[in-house]
């Protein structure tokens, strides 16, 4: 078999299988590949290369999975498609912080009850502080300032 028998019988085979444009490339490519070969290393090559039947086949799997691919990745919403894959992406990435974090809902619920509890005791402290210096402190800050006025007289 020579390059252009090759040629015809891979073009043969991909005719009614893949567009006419990756015809086109498939056969630009395998010609070139041949032709740097000599005259005398061509039948080498060719025989490297293997049935040209063989080659259209695997060039039509190929495309065929490529359209599939390309099918299951697009999906239509409302007015326009955009690939699930690439979907976040494009957004940016997420900030961790106590409002954003991936906690469960119930180390979440810990977090709400353990807060009430601090609030509770530092409200309960602060109730304590303040009757002391209501009934403690105020007095004697009375006191304190009586006698400043009158040592002044």
């Amino acid at each position: 078999m020579n390059k252009t028998e090759f040629l015809n019988i891979l073009e043969e085979s991909l005719k009614g299988e893949v567009s006419q444009n990756i015809i086109d490339q498939n056969i630009t490519y395998y010609d070139q590949y041949i032709s740097k070969a000599s005259s005398e290393e061509e039948a080498q090559v060719l025989e490297e290369l293997g049935d040209p039947r063989l080659i259209a086949r695997t060039i039509i799997e190929a495309e065929r999975m490529s359209k599939q691919r390309n099918q299951r990745s697009y999906t239509y919403n409302e007015s326009s498609y955009y690939n699930q894959d690439r979907m976040y992406e494009d957004l940016p990435p997420k900030r961790k912080g106590i409002f954003t974090s991936n906690l469960k809902w119930y180390h979440k619920l810990a977090m709400i009850l353990l807060l009430l509890i601090i609030f509770s005791i530092l409200i309960f402290i602060g109730r304590i502080v303040f009757r002391l210096f209501f009934f403690i402190g105020f007095p004697v800050i009375l006191i304190l300032l009586l006698l400043i006025l009158f040592r002044k007289r």
